[in-house]
């Protein structure tokens, strides 16, 4: 079942979390006590904050990996 992101960011907040409405379109995020949650209308994924920056150092290396081979015009 699809939730309003409207809601969830609601019902977070009311809870003592703290929502954050993305750049991206759909997609939210939520901070509470040492956890980040990725919040979509499909689905919610749980973390940890050192989980999540991991994540992020690995995800901003792909990214400039695919940069680099795409400049040395490598085809993908």
């Amino acid at each position: 079942m699809k939730n309003s992101l409207t809601n969830i960011a609601g019902r977070a907040e009311s809870l003592g979390m703290y929502p954050v409405q993305s750049e991206e379109r759909g997609v939210l995020y939520i901070y509470n006590d040492g956890e980040y949650a990725i919040v979509t209308p499909d689905f919610i994924w749980r973390m940890s904050a050192e989980k999540l920056k991991a994540i992020v150092r690995e995800l901003t290396g792909i990214v400039q990996d695919v940069e680099d081979l795409k400049d040395m015009e490598v085809r993908l």
